[in-house]
């Protein structure tokens, strides 16, 4: 079992993205070093025909969230590297989309066999009345392998004199911004995510990962959906699942999104019992590239949903390796190359969040946490 490091930390957006980058320095180096998609196929083509695409990123994240462009900065001074190498891993989805380069299905696997993706995901919610009931969501965090052992809780708090106070605990790795994962505010917003892969993007929008780390400030949901529909929108799309607990009850919504020009479509759902989503959009129709492995995540979670119930049996499923071509639980080793970094859990009866390293049924979790209810 891998260790999972924390960091507390209190500072400016800046100061912040120093302390990120100088923790994971070597993680960070060895993941550009490594990671082949960033190296021979993003980088070209930003320093080439798409350096215009680049740079219209770099001049609307820098006008509408300055501060998230200081924490870039502080990123990769704390690492010591190029800023440009930070800015690609975190404008990955739209770069790889702008290149056609979606996730491969098995018949365009590569000579070798294996099926090259970027990010995926797997979220899991249960709301059982009963008495052993399990209430909560669990969410599987699967990333190139290059990224596994890369993983990094932070918990921090922001104070600035030019920006909205922040204070969250969120997972991360190596180079990529908080908030795109999992975590949870100091107002008692919870939320897990899951990348979809749309084909089309919105040039003059606000790359994904950009506004996932803006939802660490929402203090509501209602709030947080806002944010998503200020101007001029999101350039990608993404599937947000949050909560809020409460003293006697928890609010639950799945926010789609796909941007659009000048602007973000959404659809807003409030499911009830049981809900899974994986890396396919369930609500917006839009046009996205083939996900196979979504495909087979989501059969295997349909053959089982009536029966889940309790805690054991929704860690059970995040376990399952049945498939032998894409799994539940990714290792990368087969045609699938993703794997599951870690998996979270949030109990909304007791409000605690239990982050697990490897398959986590029958297992202890690394961290348990408390998470904080609404007010």
């Amino acid at each position: 079992m891998s260790a999972l490091r924390q960091l507390h930390v209190v500072g400016t957006h800046y100061e912040i993205g120093f302390e990120v980058g100088t923790l994971q320095r070597a993680h960070i180096q060895r993941a550009l070093r490594e990671y082949e998609y960033i190296r021979e196929r993003v980088e070209p083509f930003v320093t080439s025909s798409g350096k215009g695409v680049y740079e219209k990123f770099v001049e609307t994240i820098s006008e509408f969230y300055p501060q998230y462009m200081e924490e870039l900065n502080g990123i990769a001074d704390g690492a010591q590297v190029p800023l440009m190498q930070i800015m690609l891993i975190n404008l990955e989805p739209e770069i790889s989309a702008i290149l056609g380069d979606g996730p491969p299905t098995v018949a365009e696997s590569t000579q070798d066999g294996r099926v090259f993706g970027t990010s995926g995901c797997t979220d899991i919610y249960i709301d059982r009345q009963d008495e052993d009931g399990f209430k909560g969501i669990v969410h599987s965090e699967d990333v190139a392998p290059v990224f596994v052992n890369t993983g990094l809780l932070i918990n921090a708090t922001i104070n600035s004199t030019r920006y909205p106070a922040e204070k969250f605990t969120a997972f991360t790795v190596a180079g990529f911004l908080p908030g795109g994962m999992y975590g949870f505010n100091a107002n008692g917003l919870i939320h897990t995510g899951n990348a979809i892969f749309p084909k089309d993007i919105q040039r003059a929008g606000i790359p994904r990962r950009i506004i996932t780390r803006a939802l660490l400030a929402a203090k509501t949901i209602d709030e947080a959906v806002e944010f998503v529909k200020r101007a001029p929108g999101l350039a990608s799309g993404y599937s947000l699942n949050l909560l809020r607990g409460f003293e006697h009850q928890h609010q639950f919504k799945i926010l789609e999104m796909h941007g659009k020009e000048n602007g973000t479509e959404t659809s807003l759902q409030s499911p009830t019992k049981c809900y899974h989503h994986c890396n396919r959009l369930k609500h917006l129709q839009k046009s996205e590239f083939p996900d196979d492995s979504s495909v087979h995540r989501t059969k295997k979670i349909e053959s089982v949903e009536n029966t889940l119930n309790t805690k054991s049996d929704v860690l059970k499923i995040m376990s399952d390796v049945s498939d032998p071509q894409f799994p539940v639980y990714r290792d990368g080793d087969g045609i699938d190359s993703l794997a599951t970094s870690s998996i979270v859990l949030f109990d909304m009866e007791c409000m605690k969040m239990e982050i697990y390293i490897g398959k986590p049924h029958g297992a202890s979790p690394l961290i348990t946490t408390e998470v904080p209810r609404a007010v």
